[in-house]
């Protein structure tokens, strides 16, 4: 059985019948490039509660309820995880904004290889331990940094789109029209470039980016609403040098 949307509640249903995600945009705002306060996160209620904690997030007495806040605002966790930090302090604004948002990347490393609706502990605790491992590597001296090839591999690794998809990331990339799909690879692409390049090479990257969005939206002004083609679909096989990728 193939993912659908149900067209009375608005919710994209992946094969298993389960929700994916509770409304259909999202999670970054095309128009201004960060956290859309519209989204619901995929696996969440809308404030329901889920499972009790799991993890690092299950140990710090978070709320169910409270916890989704992170998705607009994930430095509420920063003085968790590193313990006696000042909030005026450089090490806590650098963490605070580090080039690229967080939920762009959790959606981008998480929601590469699986769906998130059914984790134990529900979404925001998933995002919440993502969270504590990505900040604890970028903020300590010799951890781990954000690999702009292997995310580009994520975003261009993906076969299938929208309700099709069997993947959290494949069905963002797949959401709405033309104009939203490639509004939304714009901005995890953007994100990409922010947090994994040096500076000139982000800009040299964006700018190729905005040639192929201005391309992509030209040729599909000549097809029908219903056969459009996805932008990844489309960058893999005329831009390949974009998405760090062969060609197909």
């Amino acid at each position: 059985m193939a993912g659908y949307i149900d067209e009375r509640t608005g919710q994209v249903v992946g094969p298993t019948g389960q929700p994916v995600f509770t409304n259909t945009v999202a999670p970054i705002a095309p128009s201004t490039g960060s956290v859309n306060p519209a989204y619901t996160a995929p696996g969440t209620s809308g404030g329901d509660g889920f499972a009790g904690g799991t993890g690092w997030a299950g140990k710090q007495g978070y709320t169910p309820e409270m916890l989704e806040s992170i998705y607009q605002n994930p430095w509420f966790l920063l003085q968790d995880v590193f313990k006696g930090i000042e909030t005026s302090s450089p090490g806590y604004a650098a963490m605070r904004d580090f080039g690229a948002d967080p939920l762009s990347l959790f959606s981008m490393m998480e929601g590469a290889g699986r769906l998130t609706a059914n984790d134990k502990g529900g979404a925001a605790n998933t995002f919440a331990n993502f969270l504590q491992n990505l900040y604890s590597q970028l903020g300590t001296p010799g951890g781990k940094a954000l690999s702009s090839g292997e995310l580009l591999n994520n975003i261009f690794g993906q076969g299938e789109f929208g309700a099709d998809s069997k993947t959290d990331l494949g069905a963002l990339l797949g959401q709405g029209d033309a104009s939203t799909q490639i509004r939304t690879l714009f901005n995890l692409l953007r994100d990409v470039a922010g947090a994994g390049m040096n500076p000139l090479a982000a800009s040299a990257y964006m700018g190729s980016v905005q040639q192929a969005g201005d391309e992509y939206g030209n040729q599909m002004l000549r097809t029908g609403a219903g056969s459009t083609q996805n932008p990844v679909e489309f960058m893999r096989e005329k831009y390949p040098w974009l998405t760090g990728q062969a060609p197909r």
